[in-house]
């Protein structure tokens, strides 16, 4: 929890210095929504808003979206 914080907050320096995937805006300039869906990218590849990146969230949305849990 406490990188996603870090992330959140804009304090991790070297994504600032990635391009992401066009149509996404660079880090940290996101919307708290945007900055927490490339933050839990980002933990999964390592990178803002890459290939990788965004099929995990991708998943992780299908399956908050199923609601399995009903």
């Amino acid at each position: 929890m406490a990188y996603q914080r870090a992330c959140m907050n804009g304090d991790i320096s070297y994504l600032a210095d990635q391009t992401p995937t066009s149509g996404y805006p660079t880090y940290p300039n996101g919307s708290a929504t945007q900055m927490l869906w490339g933050c839990m990218g980002d933990w999964y590849s390592g990178n803002w808003d890459d290939s990788g990146s965004l099929w995990y969230v991708a998943q992780i949305q299908e399956y908050v979206a199923s609601q399995p849990w009903q």
